[in-house]
């Protein structure tokens, strides 16, 4: 009778760590699913600025090859990242 008593304490036990341990790693990997998102908006910001400063660049060669190399190009593309820097914190602030 003793061993059957003792049998049940401890499966009563197992059973509670088991959801214990089971609601810890549930509320872990929810946070680890946030973080995982975040690293994924933050790597398609990067992708999309990425491609927009090739492009901005690639026009920047383009017109040094054509029309040689002048300040205007320089000033150009500085000004065309600063221009869609402030749209993207007009659209973030919006």
């Amino acid at each position: 009778m003793e061993a059957v008593a003792k049998s049940e304490i401890f499966f009563l036990i197992t059973s509670i760590s088991v959801v214990v341990l089971t609601i810890l790693l549930v509320w872990a990997l929810v946070y680890v699913l946030r973080v995982l998102r975040d690293v994924k908006d933050i790597s398609n910001t990067v992708k999309s600025e990425t491609q927009a400063f090739s492009e901005d660049l690639r026009d920047l060669r383009t017109n040094i090859r054509s029309q040689g190399f002048a300040f205007r190009h320089v000033k150009k593309f500085f000004t065309s990242a600063r221009d869609r820097k402030k749209g993207r914190t007009s659209e973030t602030n919006s």
